[in-house]
Parts: structure tokens; C-alpha cells; sequence
């Protein structure tokens, strides 16, 4: 069918391990821009007594990526150093939107295929490595991605903002935006606590704090692809 390997692709990831040692094997690597990313990686773990050594091997580009992981239990100021990002990739994340995509299958349904001709119909059946299955299509699938955008400032805003295309209108993607701003505040609100939550208030179990979140009011925008 067009497009559906597109929306909904197959992978086969293939695992091997053996002791401290693990390596995957994968030909889809992610989803980005509505666009699913294929290339052959494998991902390399080996455990040591006091580390361990991550590698990324891109079979396309033949080329490979080694991390060397310590424990350094005994310099805990090297492991710190270690753990902490880049200046560039703090502020990457600062200006970058926050974007999460996942499958809501809550409301999926199954129902059998079909072949032959009008009146003449049964069950349809393929043969997969060497097993006779049956074959089921799926419905009410849905692709959705959110997109966090509160802790950017307008020209970031502007920036990020990409353009509603007639590919995006002919696979059924509707676009949400929504701002929670909270219950009405009636104490002095600052900059980092615009709901202006006290600690007492925060920490005791039983206080309701309703729709009242620390941090800026949340503004996302979620994509839904059926």
C-alpha cells in the first residue's frame, strides 16, 4: 500500500550477547521531520571490571564510534566532570524545542484480511520465514508528537516553526496548540515561580496545587497522524 511503509515501517533488530558483552544490530535508527531515518548501525556494549566500552558503528559511512565508560569511584570530581554536558550542548538544548513521538495504540483495533474476488473471499494467509500466519490489518493507530516550546524566546519560537505542507494535509495530520496557565494566582508571582507556589504548599501531600505546576506555563503543540 503507498505510503504505509512510509508511516508505519517493519524493522528486525538482531541481539547478541555474551557475558558482560551486547551488540544490536538495527536498520531503523529514528523518526524526524515526519520522515522515518533507515541506515545499517550496530551498537556495541562491553562490560569490563572497571568500565566499559560503547561503540556505534555506521556500516553506511564505514565508520566507528568509541566512548570508554569509567567508574572512577575512587575521583569522584572526575566522574562529575565526566557526567557534565557542553557549554554548546546546554545552549543547543536551550534554543532547541523539546519534541517527543510516540504510538497511541489505546483505541487500536485488528481485523482479519481478506483475498480473492467478490464471493469468493477467505481469509488471507503469508507465508513468513518459513511459518503459514495469518494476516490482520490494523486501525485507529495514531503517530503523535508533541512539541514543548516555553523555555524559548520568540526568535527561537519563530525559528522552530515549520510550515503546514499539503504532504502533512493528505496523511490526515491534525495540528493542537494549547497553554495551561494554571489556577488564578493570588499571592506575588516572580519570573521562576509564576504560579507562586510556597514550599509548605509544594511538599504537603494533602494540598491540592489543581492545575498550578512550578516552572513557566506550559505551552505545547501535538501532532496527530492517523
Amino acid at each position: 500500500v503507498p505510503l504505509v511503509s512510509k508511516v508505519c515501517p517493519s524493522d528486525v533488530y538482531r541481539v547478541w550477547k555474551r557475558g558482560e558483552s551486547l551488540r544490536v544490530d538495527t536498520t531503523l535508527l529514528g523518526f524526524e521531520h515526519m520522515t522515518w531515518q533507515r541506515g545499517r548501525r550496530s551498537y556495541i556494549f562491553k562490560g569490563e571490571d572497571e568500565g566499559a566500552v560503547v561503540m556505534e558503528v555506521d556500516h553506511d559511512k564505514q565508520v566507528v564510534y568509541t566512548e570508554t565508560l569509567a567508574l572512577a569511584l575512587h575521583e569522584p570530581d572526575l566522574l562529575l566532570a565526566a557526567m557534565q554536558p557542553s557549554e554548546e550542548h546546554v545552549a543547543g538544548r536551550l534554543t532547541s524545542p523539546i519534541v517527543s513521538t510516540h504510538l497511541d495504540t489505546r483505541n487500536i483495533a485488528f481485523e482479519r484480511n481478506k483475498s480473492g474476488i467478490w464471493g469468493w473471499r477467505s481469509e488471507k494467509m503469508e507465508v513468513v520465514s518459513g511459518y503459514e500466519a495469518k494476516v490482520y490489518s490494523a486501525s485507529n493507530v495514531e503517530l503523535v508528537t508533541k512539541t514543548r516550546t516555553e523555555h524559548l524566546s520568540d526568535q527561537d519560537k519563530s525559528r522552530s516553526k515549520g510550515s503546514k505542507t499539503p504532504f502533512h494535509s493528505f496523511l490526515g495530520i491534525a495540528q493542537q496548540h494549547s497553554t495551561h496557565n494554571g489556577a488564578p494566582v493570588l499571592q506575588a508571582a516572580s519570573p521562576t515561580n509564576p504560579t507562586a507556589i510556597t514550599p509548605e504548599e509544594y511538599f504537603d501531600p494533602h494540598f491540592d496545587l489543581e492545575t498550578r505546576n512550578i516552572g513557566r506555563p506550559i505551552e505545547m503543540s501535538s501532532k496527530v497522524q492517523r
